[in-house]
């Protein structure tokens, strides 16, 4: 399974912490945020990678190349204009396989991820996503309605939250890109996963509760800075 990291963003709430460097590249424990994260798949056997990049993605380039000195390997889909997160990875179709697994970059999670991938092959499902508990501290608004594993409603930006929160990672076939337009801004949980209930293309959840943290503003940076270098989660 290939692991496309979407990486693209402008960082807008991390200004100016990553005014100069892509967020993926932010230093959280002496080196950058994503290279955690290669670390932990590559533990768990994953080996094949996909950068949807955009904002600075010299900078990941130079430092990364083509992955040989991490012992992976790495290829590049590079946008010239915001696409969103499902658009961004819609460019990068010829260089995605026929299952891959999906991870928004300004995340670290400590998912077994092989779980998840049985789970998600023995559901015959076309996507199935992680997600986790709602806390006091979340911010996220989303809606998810489940019924087992099986989504049957999923609301990105809702008025009634429920306790689950998308976590930005989830494991796809490659056919749910013919739900997502060429070279248009699009996005996975505006769009295409309330769509692929629409049109019963089976969503599914696998539910978590490993370290996660989500590195969307200075706060919540400086915060998993702080535990990594303290305790070295990762």
């Amino acid at each position: 399974m290939q692991i496309v990291f979407i990486a693209g963003g402008l960082a807008t709430r991390l200004q100016p912490i990553a005014e100069t460097i892509p967020k993926c590249m932010m230093d959280i424990a002496g080196k950058p945020l994503i290279e955690h994260q290669i670390e932990h798949f590559k533990e768990l056997g994953f080996t094949e990678y996909v950068f949807c990049l955009g904002h600075l993605a010299n900078k990941v380039i130079e430092y990364f190349g083509d992955g040989s000195k991490f012992g992976v390997s790495i290829k590049y889909s590079v946008e010239n204009e915001q696409l969103g997160t499902a658009g961004a990875v819609k460019l990068a179709k010829e260089l995605i396989k026929d299952k891959f697994c999906v991870y928004y970059a300004d995340i670290i999670s400590k998912t077994d991820f092989r779980k998840t991938l049985e789970q998600h092959n023995s559901s015959n499902s076309s996507a199935t996503i992680l997600v986790h508990k709602r806390t006091e501290k979340s911010s996220s608004k989303n809606e998810i309605n489940l019924d087992g594993t099986s989504i049957t409603k999923f609301v990105e930006k809702s008025e009634t939250p429920n306790e689950w929160i998308f976590s930005g990672i989830f494991i796809a076939e490659k056919d749910i890109l013919n739900l997502i337009p060429d070279n248009k801004k699009y996005d996975f949980g505006k769009e295409v996963f309330p769509d692929m209930i629409i049109k019963s293309k089976k969503l599914s959840a696998f539910q978590h509760s490993d370290f996660f943290r989500e590195i969307g503003n200075p706060e919540k940076y400086n915060q998993a800075n702080k535990e990594l270098r303290k305790n070295q989660a990762l």
